[in-house]
């Protein structure tokens, strides 16, 4: 009896030192994998994100193309039927999302409403100062930021403008009053923060599907390409939405926010880009807001 209880209490020691080990070297395999997500600098969820650097398309994923990729990846409408990879959502991204746009709305200095454009530039002044930038829900317009390490400009255009729909036919001289025509003013107004820079176009709309959507996007890719040799375009689409759905009151549906961001223990200055639950955009700058490759 004496031997039996000494082997039981023998084994109930291997028991109790062998569990600590088990979780100490070999960690559950959704909290390494959580890990593994959060480590990543871009991610993307929902529909195919497309971007361009000197008038080649390609995913996301692949950042800049070279080689053999920019050869298969021409020039043309964004419905070219370029090959797109999707990724993983970043962890959180939706709720940091809408997280931000509470912030900034209190904001007004920081923020732009429908139908509105506003354009504020990052010098030695305000480059480590943390900064958010939004601007009003989506449903159905369409938003186009034109940003590097030496400014931000925002645009919201309406999808309807009284009772016009200027992006109903990008040919018309509707589109070229309230869209085009606009947009190239403002391209031409804060050129100097983006000459040279190898700025971003980031473009946030809906109904990429329809060819009218992809013409008016092409040929707002087309004025920014031409006006800023070396600059990189991302388009994100969106799905279009009623005014009245409730997610657009509590989730990230519809929402466009920038952040830029100063070093973090000697790291770079960052500029990031979220659509929805995407984010976009992560690009890196030096003291100077030169971009870094």
């Amino acid at each position: 009896m004496y031997t039996s209880l000494v082997q039981k209490l023998y084994l109930l020691l291997l028991v109790g030192l062998f569990l600590p080990w088990q979780v100490l070297t070999h960690p559950v395999y959704g909290e390494s994998h959580a890990r593994s997500l959060r480590s990543r600098t871009l991610e993307s969820s929902g529909p195919a994100v497309l971007h361009e650097r000197g008038g080649k398309l390609c995913g996301l994923s692949c950042r800049r193309p070279d080689g053999e990729a920019q050869a298969n990846n021409r020039a043309g409408s964004f419905g070219s039927g370029s090959s797109i990879e999707l990724q993983p959502g970043a962890i959180g991204a939706g709720s940091e999302t809408l997280r931000l746009y509470r912030e900034v709305k209190r904001k007004q200095e920081f923020f732009v409403k429908t139908g509105h454009s506003r354009f504020w530039e990052i010098n030695q002044d305000n480059r480590n100062e943390r900064q958010v930038y939004s601007t009003g829900v989506c449903f159905g317009c369409t938003v186009v930021v034109v940003a590097s390490g030496r400014g931000i400009y925002l645009h919201h255009f309406r999808q309807e403008v009284g009772t016009l729909n200027p992006f109903e036919d990008p040919k018309s001289e509707n589109f070229v009053e309230h869209v085009l025509g606009p947009f190239d003013d403002h391209l031409h107004a804060y050129k100097r923060s983006f000459e040279g820079q190898r700025p971003y176009m980031v473009v946030a709309t809906p109904g990429l599907d329809q060819p009218q959507y992809q013409n008016a996007v092409n040929l707002l890719r087309d004025s920014f390409s031409r006006e800023f040799s070396g600059g990189e375009v991302i388009v994100q689409p969106y799905r279009l939405r009623s005014m009245g759905d409730s997610a657009l009151r509590d989730t990230a549906a519809g929402k466009i926010v920038l952040q830029w961001l100063p070093p973090s223990n000697g790291g770079d200055h960052r500029l990031i880009a979220r659509v929805e639950d995407n984010v976009v955009l992560d690009a890196h700058y030096n003291g100077a807001g030169q971009l870094l490759s």
